[in-house]
Formats: structure tokens, sequence, C-alpha cells
């Protein structure tokens, strides 16, 4: 009876451990995963905000800093329209992958016995929980901001408050109950119930939906602007060897 049992044992173990052969992949898919869940998220807020201020005739613009950020980079104009397009274009890369990798995740958890158990499983999962949770305090601490300064200038001449909550507490809001949503997803998968499928076609459909109306207001944005070629070198129209050239279109 003791032989028996070590053999069914050892049985066990050998396929506990088939099973989890090759998880240091499927690790890297789970954090790419979660990532991707956090920065889609990130962008659809962004870009819900954009939308916000661009239909509330707000020229300044969230991205801008990103923009500036990335002009020594990509050979473009830092202007709203322009950021409109980046922006959309991230959220129709990311979108799919952040689904496909949510997909093969659930898929190879089902297969392989023990690895939710874990620590390749359980770090990334409440590590972008902590990043979730951070972001939605910050946005709080905006929004309480936002509601006291409204209270401390209340009696103040020229005062527009309705710029003021399109400026600051709108986009805390919005983006608060982003990041509260995805907090609780983390929280679910972090106890155990998966409501990814779910979840991920929630975010999916609200990305997909962002880039489309982004895409459309920039091309609307763009058609009422002046475009122009100017050339910024000597190497405009070829009149030097090409080692330096570069030819901007401002809007």
């Amino acid at each position: 009876m003791a032989g028996a049992k070590t053999v069914s044992t050892e049985k066990q173990k050998g396929h506990i451990k088939r099973s989890l052969a090759g998880t240091t992949f499927l690790t890297f898919e789970h954090i790419a995963h979660l990532s991707l869940v956090l920065i889609v998220a990130g962008l659809v807020g962004v870009g819900a905000i954009e939308l916000l201020q661009a239909w509330a005739g707000n020229s300044a613009s969230w991205l801008s800093g990103i923009s500036s950020l990335g002009a020594s980079m990509m050979p473009a104009p830092s202007t709203t329209p322009m950021n409109a397009v980046y922006l959309a274009a991230a959220l129709l890369v990311l979108t799919p992958l952040m689904l496909v990798l949510g997909m093969r995740t659930r898929a190879e958890w089902a297969k392989r016995q023990g690895y939710t158990a874990r620590l390749a499983y359980k770090a990334p999962i409440y590590t972008a929980l902590g990043v979730a949770a951070a972001i939605a305090v910050c946005s709080l601490i905006a929004m309480v901001s936002a509601a006291l300064t409204a209270v401390a200038i209340i009696g103040m001449q020229s005062i527009n408050f309705a710029t003021m909550f399109i400026n600051n507490f709108a986009p805390a809001l919005l983006m608060f109950a982003i990041f509260i949503a995805v907090k609780w997803y983390i929280y679910m998968l972090a106890k155990g119930k998966d409501m990814g499928r779910q979840f991920n076609a929630l975010l999916g459909a609200a990305a997909l939906i962002v880039a489309a109306v982004l895409f459309v207001s920039s091309i609307a944005a763009l058609r009422d602007t002046s475009l122009q070629i100017v050339p910024s070198s000597p190497c405009y129209k070829g009149l030097c060897d090409g080692t330096n050239y570069n030819t901007l279109f401002k809007y």
C-alpha cells in the first residue's frame, strides 16, 4: 500500500511538473497582458479627455507634454489634431494585442494546473493592482483639489466655473472611474475570479470607439487648418547632399 501511494504521489508530481513546463513565456505574456490593460485604460481616459476638451472649445491639450517630449523622435507637428491621430493609432495597435494576450493567458491557465498558485502569477497581479490603485488615488486627490479650489474662489469675478470643471474636475473624475474599474478587475483576478473575457471586451470596445471618434475629429480639425510646406534647410528642392534635410509640415 505504501509503495502504491508513493508511485501515485510521484505520478502526480510528474504531471504537475510537465504542466508547468514552459511557464517562463506564459509569465512574460501574463505581465504583458496586465501592462497593456493599464496602458490601454490610460489611453482611453486621455483620449476621452482630449475629446471632451476639444468639444468644449479648449485649445489646451493633455498630450502636449507627451508630444513635445517625443518631438525629437517623431518628425511631426505637435498640434492637437496630430496628437489625436497618434493616440488613435496607439489604441488601434495595442487594443487587439491586449485582447489576444488575454485570450492566450486564460487558455494557458486552464491547461497548467498549479500555475495560479505560483509567485510568477501572483506578483504581476499585485503589482498591477498597486499601480491601478495609485492612479485612482491620485485622480481622487485631483478631484478633491479641484472641488476645494472651486469653493475657495466662489464670489470672485471673472471666474469661469464651467472651464474649471472641464479642465480640472472632469478629467480627474473620468480617470478615477476608469482605474477603479481596472482595479476591480485585477482585484477579482487576485481573488481567483477571472472576469477577463467580459472586462477585456468592454475595455476593447471603449478603446475602439474612442479611437474612431478621435480619428474622425482629427480629420475635421485638419480640414479646418491650412497646410503649408515650409523648407527648413537648403536641402529643400534638392540643394544639398541629402545628409541633413528636414521638410516639415506646418499647421
